[in-house]
């Protein structure tokens, strides 16, 4: 279950006139002496190239910073991966600022949070035959079990793939048949023991089962849910986006994402029962 903050019982919208005390981490972008907080959806320019001495070379990807808020104090000389083309420089920060319904002040700047991606190492021991070389994907019966992902949403979590190994972990994928070893993980709301004996009648490769506590279909139903209150014209303009993703190898969850988390989204969150949800807000309030 995610951690969420308890705020204070105040409504902050995007061009609400109050100053407000938060904190953000994210990508930033310098323009025409401009600063700029990019929202997470903002996305990289197409990629262009240039002949350079009959070379072809690509050129940098200037961020788009769609809807960014203009920002005052930020050090852009202390961006972490900071890049700079054609008269724009980006880069990330986490930052303490002021908002006052168009503009934020920074009041403290730091490198960017990490956010966390699920451990793809393989949750189960390995076998006594061991694993068997090669991706999964190559492999007979995974289509099967998708299948029966998508009919018995219940009996489910997620599927995953892992990668025993460190070393294949850091290995880039590559369409050779034996580059890497992959285990098919399958979470599972039942019984683990008697879930392996039945998945393997259907999948003979590389299979990891482990519980799941939150099914594929209570993350279906929290998403229709949340659709449905949403929809009220209190909230609409109030959440980014939402998607699946996973708390842990094999285990759904619901990500959020908000421009600014709110004792109202609090409130939501209530409603909804506490689901698996992971929040990620683009603006929190620390008032």
């Amino acid at each position: 279950m995610s951690t969420v903050p308890t705020v204070p019982p105040v409504v902050v919208r995007l061009g609400t006139p109050q100053v407000t005390a938060v904190r953000l981490s994210g990508l930033f972008v310098e323009k025409a002496g401009v600063v700029r907080a990019c929202p997470p959806y903002a996305v990289a320019g197409v990629g262009r190239t240039t002949v350079v001495s009959g070379v072809v070379r690509e050129l940098p990807d200037v961020p788009g910073c769609v809807h960014g808020i203009p920002v005052s104090g930020l050090d852009v000389g202390r961006l972490d991966g900071r890049q700079s083309y054609g008269g724009t420089t980006w880069g990330s920060a986490a930052v303490t600022a002021t908002y006052d319904g168009s503009r934020l002040t920074v009041t403290g700047q730091r490198p960017p949070d990490r956010w966390a991606s699920p451990d793809r190492s393989t949750p189960c021991p390995e076998p006594a035959a061991g694993w068997r070389r090669g991706p999964v994907g190559h492999g007979p019966g995974v289509a099967g079990i998708q299948h029966l992902v998508q009919v018995q949403p219940a009996r489910f979590g997620t599927l995953s793939l892992s990668r025993p190994s460190a070393a294949d972990r850091a290995s880039t994928p590559t369409l050779s048949t034996d580059s890497v070893t992959e285990v098919l993980v399958v979470g599972v709301t039942g019984d683990v023991t008697r879930e392996r004996q039945a998945l393997a009648r259907v999948f003979p490769g590389n299979l990891c089962v482990v519980h799941s506590p939150v099914s594929a279909a209570t993350v279906q139903q929290q998403v229709d849910r949340l659709s449905a209150v949403l929809e009220r014209p209190e909230f609409r303009g109030s959440v980014i986006g939402w998607g699946g993703g996973e708390r842990s190898i094999g285990v759904p969850i619901l990500h959020l994402d908000v421009p600014f988390w709110t004792a109202q989204l609090q409130q939501v969150w209530v409603e909804l029962g506490r689901p698996a949800v992971d929040v990620e807000a683009w603006l929190t309030i620390t008032d």
